[in-house]
């Protein structure tokens, strides 16, 4: 029924001419696998579901539906894409097994087609789900992860203003930007801050450091007073100042709590703004190389699979499953270590780019052994 629904949705599609004129033999093959990708996707999104909605139960001092499908789909959304590699491995050979067991790959070799050429549409499928896992983490992921922490805030009667935050920062529309390195939400008080005022080329105008400010949270502001602070201006002059700074609350205070709640351009605006100033830049760094390490090994496991699935002659299915798991037990482990060092020793988060060589060499090796 599912497939029946998307397929006349397919077909009235603009896409639709521009996919006929593609070879029947991609074709089938990348329609095969979608179909079984589908029904992974949904049966794993389903269990989940199911076992998160048992979790929630156990851990929640309130019962309300709208927060548990809150905590849910948003605790789904948000770390799925850590599951889609095995989704990308289970389809493949699902969809695999199903080419096996009609004999269709042992035509095609018998008829002269090159292994290579059977994985073209599979360089397709590589570059499509790395490009998508991108824009997953630019528009869903992070709004994913704010909404699952205040569903799961709700749940345990927590208020949502609990904790410290760190690496606070707003940028107004004319320009000026805010920012502090931690700001504590008992004591209401904000430490080492600037205030900076760019022109329209993003020149630094106007600078006021900020030791400490005292500020109060309203439903739709946040207000900053500061005394006892300097103003740097044109031409290095300085002025004694004290002043308040009014922003819109607009969640930001959860929002900079983590760098999973920041998108791909915050990340990048964020890391680029504050070299030049006394901000912790580490977190951010590591956060956004480790979400283009995932959306490059979901290209590589993509790739890595319809080798061992599609491209060899004579295929073992169990031992496709296992290496296929084996490399994203491998892979994930390093980002957990990794992570750990960033957390515990603030190790330089561009060594971790040291996984794209060692994941190379493993295909390249794995590819020249069947080969020989």
């Amino acid at each position: 029924m599912v497939f029946k629904f998307l397929s006349q949705i397919w077909k009235k599609s603009p896409f639709y001419n521009l996919w006929q004129e593609i070879p029947l033999l991609y074709r089938y093959l990348v329609e095969k696998y979608f179909e079984h990708l589908v029904v992974v996707f949904l049966s794993i999104f389903i269990l989940l579901a199911g076992f998160l909605a048992f979790y929630f139960f156990n851990i929640s001092k309130i019962f309300s539906f709208k927060i548990l499908f809150n905590y849910v789909f948003n605790t789904i959304v948000s770390y799925y894409i850590f599951i889609i590699p095995l989704v990308i491995t289970l389809s493949l050979v699902s969809t695999a097994y199903l080419f096996r067991k009609r004999r269709f790959t042992y035509i095609l070799f018998s008829l002269g087609v090159e292994p290579s050429k059977i994985l073209v549409p599979f360089w397709f499928l590589a570059f499509l789900f790395s490009f998508l896992g991108l824009v997953y983490f630019q528009a869903v992921y992070p709004k994913a992860m704010l909404l699952q922490k205040k569903a799961y805030l709700e749940s345990k009667k927590k208020p949502l203003n609990f904790g410290i935050v760190e690496n606070f920062w707003y940028r107004t529309p004319d320009n000026t930007f805010i920012t502090f390195e931690l700001l504590d939400l008992q004591s209401l008080k904000a430490f080492q801050g600037y205030k900076l005022q760019l022109d329209e080329n993003f020149k630094i105008v106007e600078v006021v450091p900020i030791k400490e400010a005292i500020f109060q949270l309203y439903p739709n502001a946040i207000i900053f007073k500061y005394s006892n602070s300097v103003l740097y201006g044109p031409g290095y002059t300085k002025f004694p100042v004290s002043g308040v700074i009014k922003i819109p609350y607009d969640e930001k205070l959860l929002k900079v709590k983590k760098p999973e709640y920041m998108s791909l351009t915050d990340l990048f605006r964020l890391i680029t703004f504050g070299r030049n100033f006394n901000i912790n830049l580490i977190p951010f760094v590591w956060e956004l190389i480790k979400r283009f390490l995932i959306a490059f090994f979901l290209f590589w496991i993509t790739l890595y699979v319809a080798f061992l699935a599609f491209g060899l002659v004579r295929v073992n299915m169990l031992r496709v499953i296992l290496e296929s798991f084996l490399a994203v037990i491998v892979f994930y482990s390093f980002i957990f270590i990794f992570n750990t060092l960033v957390v515990k020793v603030s190790i330089n988060p561009w060594y971790s780019l040291l996984i794209v060589a060692l994941f190379g060499v493993w295909f390249f090796i794995r590819k020249t052994a069947e080969e020989a």
